[in-house]
């Protein structure tokens, strides 16, 4: 009986022993024709007239899974060396002037109450650049009129045009700024305006939701800000975001709704208005 169930044993142990030495020759096969294949793979991605070098050693080489990692290493350095070449035409373009840079797009301001100009504004907001240009243009438009002209006798806003775009693809924009306190027409001739205003009330005011004009501007309730007593600094903020509810509301109705929107504000008293920098009011539908 005994020696009967060893002979089973050692049936039994022969027959596993043979199926797992199947399994691991199974195994090794599809290894080996996987390496097989990937060597062929990688002798066609080697390019003979871009890679010369490499493309003779390929061709000395017989494909197995024992020179499966010579012809990797070829393929590798192959690959590296048209990066090296993509590099260098790229800083050679750069360097030249030419390509991207001719055709990136400018934020120009081309017309300023009634003058014509080309003043081009830095745009320093990639993820945003037309936001950015479309509320950055008018401190500048502003400030070109207090170095270089003046606004109309009786005007306190002056109107302006600016081009967002690429060379032969840029739109036009119109829009309007604050005339500067100091060129005025009105508070030199008109002697009202020359009386002490610190009676005047500080008033908060939106001029521009998503690059679009508001007219007329949407005025803040800012009324208990003088209670406050305080900084310009904080009082400036405080107006903002205040002022962030309706605007979102007023973007909403007028469909200048987005991630990215962003408005700008007046805040002062009358006749002596400061306008504030772009102020974000993401919006979503």
């Amino acid at each position: 009986m005994t020696k009967s169930f060893l002979a089973s044993f050692a049936i039994v142990a022969s027959i596993t022993g043979l199926a797992r030495a199947d399994k691991r020759a199974d195994a090794q096969r599809n290894l080996d024709d996987a390496r097989f294949k990937a060597c062929q793979s990688a002798r066609k991605m080697i390019d003979s007239k871009s890679c010369p070098e490499q493309a003779a050693a390929a061709e000395k080489i017989v494909c197995s899974s024992k020179t499966y990692n010579d012809m990797a290493a070829l393929q590798r350095a192959c690959t590296s060396l048209l990066k090296d070449k993509a590099a260098a035409a790229g800083s050679g373009a750069r360097g030249s002037g030419a390509g991207s840079a001719a055709a990136a797009p400018k934020c120009t301001i081309t017309s300023i109450a009634g003058n014509a100009v080309s003043l081009v504004v830095p745009i320093t907001h990639s993820y945003s650049a037309e936001t950015w240009c479309k509320t950055s243009v008018r401190k500048v438009a502003e400030q070109w009129l207090a170095d270089n002209a003046s606004c109309e006798r009786g005007k306190t806003t002056f109107p302006y045009s600016f081009a967002w775009g690429a060379p032969g693809k840029q739109k036009t924009f119109d829009q309007s700024g604050f005339c500067p306190t100091s060129t005025r027409a009105d508070t030199k001739t008109d002697t009202k305006d020359t009386k002490d205003t610190k009676d005047k009330p500080v008033r908060c005011l939106v001029i521009s939701i998503g690059g679009k004009d508001v007219t007329p501007p949407i005025e803040i309730d800012w009324s208990h800000g003088k209670k406050w007593n305080l900084s310009e600094k904080l009082a400036e903020s405080s107006c903002q975001n205040m002022a962030r509810k309706p605007v979102i509301e007023w973007a909403k109705a007028n469909g200048v709704c987005n991630s990215s929107a962003t408005f700008v504000a007046t805040f002062g008293q009358e006749g002596h208005e400061k306008t504030l920098d772009a102020f974000p009011a993401a919006c979503f539908k």
